[in-house]
């Protein structure tokens, strides 16, 4: 739930952007949470919110729904919750209740979640005459909400004696919610500088421990201890704390490997804060020196990264910084003798993509792959970046250990280096700035706190 009522107007707002889209008696939105998961047995997994109920009411328990509809040029909207209830209080926690909800969240009236279809029922009941109105809902992100849905679309036929219509067919709320996610309004911001500010801090902490750990487990307590200890709710997604070889492996996990004298450790970790999401890769040595191998490859990732948040500004498409990191680091394999040829040449051949193999950005925001429009709708190229937009900008270059393609010396480093930035009217804003990112920085941050 939202920690502060005069929060209020901002989800009114972000409402209103879906009434904008609403004709009258003709279109009935059903928001639906997301279900709660069982992790094993009877223990459940952590729960998390869906982001698109989040972001349209603050409201984060469990089992709610959100009712929006117009009569004629006035804006319902009913918020559904589950029922206060001390039993179950008493053991999973204290819930806000039908009788509060409505004040609390800002919603015209607050109903029981158990009533929700039979109020839709009812609602429909009401359509005018000649009538067929359209479901919207983001259902289709979970089986469980999907098959509700279909089962109540499907048992409210058309009664065509008793002038009642059916709807008239179930629509997808994704398109609407991308749109109006992907430009962050000023609240959104200043909690994405929160949630930057202290995933940076952390790991500003883990580098100056860093050379002390044996094992990844260490590394992984480490940062993520240090998420929490400065406020936020844990991570925003798996960490990624690779040593070695590990490094090669873009989303590896098991985090529990040991840590050699000369390793590259990289560390890709996140944290939430009230629900927004902040992400940061780094590539350390272990050591507090890199090998030379190492120090060429870090180096002309950092050059990329630099040269990608340089060109990341209004109307430059996300291609752009994407094809931005493909010309640096084709330049580095040429320079370090791992390719040969022209830059131009290399591209072409795309020879450069067995070493840097995933995309540079993705959207940021109440998901760390935030629910934002990649595809400009104009012309179905690449969006364009625009003011209030946040992305990651996370070039990389990788080389397999067994890769007999590559001298024996780059086989097995994995370096990838990681920045959250907001797109503003000129400069771009690196909201994880102030962390060492070059060789040089990093050196120099390892040996004042070796």
């Amino acid at each position: 739930m939202t920690k502060n009522s005069s929060n209020l107007h901002i989800y009114k707002k972000r409402r209103d952007q879906i009434f904008d889209r609403l004709e009258s008696h003709k279109d009935f939105v059903v928001m639906l949470s997301a279900p709660e998961r069982i992790r094993n047995q009877d223990g459940e997994y952590l729960y998390r919110a869906d982001s698109s109920v989040y972001y349209l009411s603050g409201f984060a328990e469990p089992e709610c729904a959100i009712v929006l509809w117009k009569e004629g040029t006035k804006k319902r909207s009913v918020i559904f919750v589950r029922p206060t209830d001390p039993v179950k209080e008493h053991w999973t926690g204290r819930r806000l209740g039908v009788d509060r909800a409505a004040k609390a969240l800002g919603f015209d009236e607050a109903k029981n979640i158990h009533t929700l279809w039979e109020f839709v029922g009812e609602w429909l009941r009401t359509v005018p005459q000649g009538r067929a109105p359209k479901l919207w809902t983001n259902a289709f992100s979970h089986r469980e909400n999907l098959q509700a849905a279909v089962d109540f679309v499907a048992t409210f036929k058309d009664h065509p004696r008793k002038k009642i219509l059916g709807f008239n067919g179930l629509l997808s709320t994704d398109t609407w919610m991308q749109n109006d996610r992907t430009i962050k309004d000023k609240h959104e911001i200043e909690l994405m500088r929160k949630s930057s500010e202290i995933n940076t801090k952390a790991h500003l902490e883990l580098l100056k421990e860093i050379s002390t750990y044996k094992n990844e487990s260490q590394v992984a307590a480490k940062i993520e201890y240090e998420f929490k200890k400065r406020g936020a709710s844990g991570n925003a997604y798996n960490s990624i704390c690779a040593a070695g070889t590990n490094a090669t492996i873009l989303h590896y996990s098991d985090n529990n490997a040991p840590i050699k004298k000369n390793d590259l450790v990289l560390i890709d970790a996140g944290c939430e804060y009230e629900m927004y999401a902040s992400d940061i890769t780094r590539t350390y040595p272990v050591s507090g020196k890199f090998t030379e191998a190492q120090r060429q490859v870090t180096e002309w990732v950092s050059k990329a990264l630099l040269s990608c948040i340089d060109i990341a500004r209004p109307g430059k498409r996300l291609t752009d910084v994407h094809l931005e990191a493909q010309k640096v680091l084709a330049e580095g394999l040429i320079d370090m003798g791992i390719l040969k040829g022209t830059v131009s040449k290399v591209l072409k051949e795309g020879s450069h993509l067995k070493y840097f193999t995933h995309g540079t950005s993705h959207f940021l925001g109440l998901d760390t792959h935030d629910w934002n429009q990649y595809m400009d709708p104009k012309d179905y190229g690449s969006v364009k970046l625009a003011p209030g937009m946040v992305i990651t900008v996370e070039p990389g270059l990788y080389f397999g250990e067994d890769d007999e393609s590559v001298d024996a010396k780059w086989r097995g480093i994995g370096v990838r280096l990681e920045d959250d930035v907001l797109i503003t009217k000129g400069k771009p804003e690196v909201l994880t700035a102030g962390l060492p990112r070059t060789v040089e920085e990093i050196e120099k941050f390892m040996a004042k706190h070796s």
